[in-house]
């Protein structure tokens, strides 16, 4: 029993953890975020069956392009337009600054040119010098999304329009497939900061992420298997003392 309940302990850790860490890839930024073109085609509405000509009564499938990733980065490289629901993974790679610094992200409306109300949520906190990594919030598709830093009090977007005379650059040309180069820096040099680019930070989609916390599933696996596991222990003991 104890040797059955740990292999369905084992499986099952494993079954959750794949889903947790799997990233094929789906999920990256791509400055085109366009694939292969799918032919379309001609589909019976009742059976299903498809055809490469026009049948009467059929429905038209259109043809289309697969998605390469979940965002896509536009021309100016300063928001990311979400393409499916997703994430964004953050890691600071460069920190030059005297202070630190506190990081996130915010949706951006394209028609007012303005951040969206109640929209700026933070990822994460780094000491001066210090890198580390950080996951948003879960953004559907349709949104888009910048990032912002906040250094010795004042706030920095991607968005380089939101900034009073400081600029932002985006690069992905250096950056792996499906990750982008997001820079902070200022021209003139920023306070406690080496002139021309204090912050770098490489950017990609994950899945959706949750708050944080064990997903469901694998939290109840772990108080299943600690549950049973506990009892058999105690079973176990218990016995050891009747034949003693």
């Amino acid at each position: 029993m104890k040797k059955i309940v740990s292999i369905f302990c084992i499986a099952a850790a494993f079954v959750f953890a794949s889903k947790a860490i799997a990233n094929d890839g789906t999920y990256g930024i791509h400055y085109n975020n366009t694939g292969l073109w799918v032919d379309g085609y001609w589909e019976n509405p009742e059976t299903g069956e498809r055809s490469d000509t026009w049948k009467s009564g059929w429905t038209q499938v259109a043809g289309h392009n697969q998605l390469i990733g979940a965002w896509h980065l536009n021309s100016t490289g300063q928001a990311y337009n979400a393409v499916k629901d997703s994430s964004l993974s953050l890691g600071i790679e460069r920190n030059n600054t005297a202070s630190g610094f506190d990081y996130g992200t915010f949706l951006y409306d394209t028609g007012s040119g303005q951040i969206v109300a109640n929209s700026e949520t933070l990822i994460g906190s780094v000491g001066a010098g210090e890198t580390g990594s950080g996951t948003s919030i879960a953004y559907t598709a349709g949104d888009y999304v910048g990032v912002w830093v906040e250094y010795d009090g004042v706030r920095y977007y991607s968005q380089d329009s939101l900034n009073a005379g400081h600029h932002t650059e985006t690069f992905g040309n250096n950056a792996p497939y499906g990750y982008t180069e997001l820079w902070f820096d200022d021209r003139t040099g920023w306070p406690g900061g080496q002139a021309g680019a204090p912050i770098k930070i490489l950017v990609t989609g994950v899945a959706p992420a949750s708050t944080g916390a064990p997903l469901p599933g694998v939290l109840a696996t772990m108080v299943l298997c600690g549950g049973v596991g506990g009892y058999l222990r105690k079973r176990s003991k218990a016995a050891e003392r009747v034949e003693q």
